[in-house]
């Protein structure tokens, strides 16, 4: 049967449960005992042998308080008078619901019948003492109810000595006492089994502890022997794998949980003196091949240099480039804007010529209409000449002005032709620049479109070579993250150099054979 230390454990911690949960389960009924006992002194007991007390007293002080209300205090609402009064209205009845209702619990553990003793005590005191009080309070209820021969017939002798209220007096008090001699004793018995319980725990406590003490060194002890040689052997097979000694082995033959830590202690052993020799192996691959990346490194280095010896000549020329075609563009954005000034200046001065030509043409047709109102003048001057001559000397001074006006209006026909002869001249000139504008207008369109299209291709092309100039930027970039790279490579691969030189190093710590 295979035993193992769970099984061991489980056995041992059960024989040390049995013995605490005994303990505990006595400890419990002790403890729930003392809780009842000390519950029902508390609340039973106690409370009614207070009330009890209380009540007994009560009765013997109505006994004084009678017989002075009897023979002693004649006059109304003395002390004594008062006294026995509040007694019976409002002292008794204040005990009697206490009474009653601790009859209540009496009801629940009731050995000595309290419950059936105080209703005939309590119906002894309210239906027969306190009535007979009363009644006598009431008779003698005036100084002159005391000169009335017949109430201190009947009144007197009840009260006297070996009266028939005194005695009742004297009984009801006998019984209460009794009864409250017999609550103690029952109460003084519950103390008496409090104690007695309390000294069997504490007997019991000292022996369940030692059974637990003893059970548990038994199986300490029994632990200690399966457990601690197994793992006084595991602790030197563990010095020796950490003194780097892989070729020693555990023999122990267990079917328990230590068996199977041997077991695989042993294979772990194994594992990783196969680690190691595959690290070893794997530590002259690593040197090698750091050593060909460091020769890789120095040939990638070697080439970014020269890659970017050439990105920088490149790169000088594109901007030479740029800075040419940006002074092309500008050129032609010079040139384009020039042309189409002159287009505008062209266009208007035709437009002006033009106006000129309709301004001409106005003037030559205002000049017709002078030369046609100076050859009537001239008619109309000819006209009055002859009337002047047929007027004779009368006419003469007319005929002088006649000839005058026709002077002028030669004159005014003469410089009228002349200005029309000069207008039509000026109109033909206008209208042949106005022809020869309309010409050449198309022709600097022309040739402000193909500098508007030069412009244009010289734009693309600046933004071609910033493109270019960009490129060659990235990959001067590029150039220097590969040359950093390679650097870097330098570097990582004379790292893996030293580590494989650790490596080594610390692989030789362990022995494998």
């Amino acid at each position: 049967m295979r035993v193992t230390i769970a099984k061991r454990f489980t056995l041992g911690i059960v024989l040390i449960f049995v013995g605490v949960l005994a303990n505990i389960v006595y400890t419990s009924y002790v403890v729930y005992k003392n809780k009842k006992l000390n519950e029902l002194i508390a609340q039973q007991y106690q409370p009614t042998r207070t009330q009890l007390v209380q009540l007994s007293d009560m009765i013997r002080a109505t006994e004084m308080l009678i017989r002075s209300w009897v023979f002693i205090d004649r006059i109304s609402d003395t002390p004594d008078k008062q006294s026995l009064s509040d007694i019976i209205h409002r002292q008794f009845p204040a005990i009697d619901e206490k009474l009653q209702l601790l009859s209540l619990r009496w009801k629940l553990n009731d050995t000595l019948n309290f419950a059936q003793w105080y209703p005939s005590i309590a119906n002894d005191i309210q239906k027969k003492l306190f009535t007979s009080y009363s009644t006598i309070m009431e008779q003698l209820n005036s100084p002159e109810a005391y000169n009335d021969p017949l109430v201190m017939m009947q009144i007197v002798p009840r009260v006297e000595y070996r009266g028939d209220l005194l005695v009742l007096a004297d009984s009801v008090v006998n019984s209460i006492e009794s009864m409250n001699r017999r609550i103690e004793q029952a109460e003084n018995r519950c103390r008496e089994d409090m104690a007695m319980f309390f000294t069997g725990f504490f007997r019991m406590a000292l022996f369940s502890g030692i059974i637990i003490v003893l059970i548990a060194v038994i199986v300490a002890s029994w632990l200690a022997r399966t457990l601690l040689l197994p793992m006084k052997h595991t602790v030197q097979f563990a010095r020796q794998i950490k003194s780097g000694r892989l070729n020693v082995h555990i023999n122990e033959n267990r079917s328990d949980e230590i068996g199977e830590m041997i077991d695989t202690l042993n294979n772990m052993k194994d594992q990783l003196a196969g680690i190691i020799g595959d690290i070893k192996e794997a530590t002259v691959n690593m040197s090698q091949a750091s050593e060909e990346i460091l020769h890789t490194a120095n040939m990638l280095s070697s080439n970014a240099t020269q890659q970017a010896s050439f990105v920088e000549e490149i790169s000088a020329s594109i901007e030479q480039m740029t800075a040419n075609t940006v002074q092309n563009a500008e050129h032609s954005r010079h040139i384009r804007e020039m042309s189409v000034l002159i287009s505008k200046e062209l266009e208007e001065v035709g437009t002006t010529a033009q106006k000129s030509s309709e301004s001409m043409r106005n003037i030559a047709e205002k000049i017709d209409i002078i030369s046609d109102i100076a050859f009537q003048t001239n008619l109309l001057a000819l006209n009055a000449a002859v009337e002047a001559a047929r007027a004779g000397e009368n006419g003469k001074g007319f005929a002088v002005v006649a000839s005058e006006v026709r002077k002028l209006a030669e004159r005014s026909r003469i410089a009228a032709d002349e200005i029309i002869n000069l207008t039509h001249t000026t109109l033909q000139v206008s209208e042949n620049s106005n022809e020869q504008i309309q010409k050449i207008i198309p022709q600097i369109l022309h040739h402000s479109q193909l500098v508007d299209d030069m412009f244009h291709a010289n734009q693309e092309l600046k933004v071609t070579i910033e493109h270019i100039n960009h490129s060659a930027q990235q990959l001067s970039q590029f150039t220097q993250y590969v040359a950093q790279l390679a650097a870097e490579l330098h570097e990582r691969s004379k790292q893996i150099d030293t580590l494989s030189e650790k490596f080594e190093r610390t692989t030789a710590f362990f022995i494998l054979n």
